[in-house]
């Protein structure tokens, strides 16, 4: 009795340990936290006020799906967007972008939200701007983005590429400059 009590005890226990095994690989989360590290971003020159596109360090990993960099680019701009103190000022949805196509090496963009672009002033708009193009013309098979949005005072849908944003000074991630 003693040993089928031990051996029932032993299979119960084993069971429980696939059952746990099982669920741990059906909840294996294998889905990256995207941040700045993945896009090209603004961020402010401490030299003149300025502000100066920085590419990502990780943006070489995820530049072949733009899939992917599309979902770097919401949230990398979500998460900059939570510690901002004048929030309340901007409508409550961020900016997203919503891929239509890829079509002669130009991606066409939907922003979704475009009332934010257009009343984060001007340079807030650019930069925006300036990040998804710069993001997603790293990927080989992009050298333009269409942006299809509103019109406003900030910000004009158009095809956009690097060139566009000539006024911008640019550098890697490291604090090198890329040219």
């Amino acid at each position: 009795m003693a040993k089928k009590v031990v051996v029932a005890w032993m299979l119960g226990v084993s069971c429980l340990g696939v059952i746990f095994a099982v669920i741990f690989l059906l909840n294996k989360n294998e889905t990256i936290v995207y941040n700045d590290s993945y896009i090209w971003h603004i961020e402010p020159d401490p030299d003149n006020g300025s502000e100066i596109l920085v590419r990502g360090g990780k943006i070489k990993d995820i530049r072949n799906d733009v899939n992917k960099l599309i979902i770097a680019l919401n949230n990398s701009w979500a998460d900059s967007e939570t510690g901002r103190s004048d929030r309340d000022s901007l409508p409550g949805e961020l900016p997203r972008i919503r891929l239509q196509k890829v079509d002669r090496q130009t991606a066409i963009i939907e922003i979704v939200n475009d009332q934010y672009l257009n009343k984060m002033g001007s340079s807030g708009a650019q930069g925006y701007l300036a990040s998804v193009t710069f993001t997603l013309t790293e990927n080989a098979g992009i050298n333009s983005v269409k942006f299809i949005f509103e019109a406003g005072e900030h910000a004009m849908p158009g095809i956009y590429d690097r060139s566009s944003f000539a006024g911008f000074k640019t550098m890697n991630e490291d604090g090198a400059k890329k040219l």
